[in-house]
């Protein structure tokens, strides 16, 4: 049996969603490869990523990579936080 599409919503509650996804949507609007598709939405404290792949490697790489850059934007956040930058 071969698979057409896989697909995926992950939907993340994050301490500053404004900034997640002006930090992501650039990169989920031309994604590096043709073998997937996102969408990004924020809403009330969530960010929500809908992904579309052509494999579920594909699919997998997609999400690892989205994951690791919104945790990497809010422990950054967080020291800019505790640094009193705000």
């Amino acid at each position: 049996m071969k698979v057409k599409e896989v697909k995926a919503v992950i939907e993340l509650k994050v301490p500053c969603p404004e900034v997640v996804f002006s930090s992501v949507n650039p990169e989920i609007r031309e994604p590096p490869t043709d073998r997937y598709t996102g969408k990004l939405k924020k809403d009330k404290g969530k960010v929500t990523f809908e992904f579309k792949a052509k494999d579920l490697v594909a699919l997998r790489a997609a999400i690892n990579a989205y994951i690791r850059w919104v945790r990497s934007i809010c422990e950054i956040y967080d020291i800019y936080l505790k640094e009193g930058l705000k």
